[in-house]
């Protein structure tokens, strides 16, 4: 049972990992350039190190509205399978009719 985990989940573990790095990288890149500037103690949230700060809140809003658009959009195209369908209705005919032999009473359905 304990299947050694795919190649593909390596890498993008590893380049989260990096990613990661070079966020915590920027941000203190900004925030020593910025340490000393006067405007920054007046208005930070138009500063270098505030954009760097927030990108990921923002990664992960585009993230979900990618995630709703793609799930939405597959829903959409989503095609029928008539065969099985054909194939459950077959197995809730031969359920019906084995509990009906054992004495269960179902109600009247279309």
């Amino acid at each position: 049972m304990n299947k050694p985990l795919p190649r593909r989940f390596y890498q993008v573990l590893s380049n989260s990992a990096y990613l990661l790095i070079f966020w915590l990288l920027a941000l203190i890149l900004a925030l020593s350039m910025e340490s000393g500037a006067k405007y920054f103690e007046q208005t930070p949230q138009y500063s270098y190190s505030f954009f760097i700060a927030t990108t990921p809140l923002y990664g992960i809003v585009l993230f979900g509205c990618y995630a709703l658009l793609s799930i939405g959009y597959h829903l959409i195209v989503l095609e029928d399978c008539k065969e099985a369908q054909d194939e459950l209705l077959g197995e809730i005919k031969e359920a019906r009719k084995f509990l009906s032999s054992k004495g269960m009473k179902f109600e009247a359905s279309n």
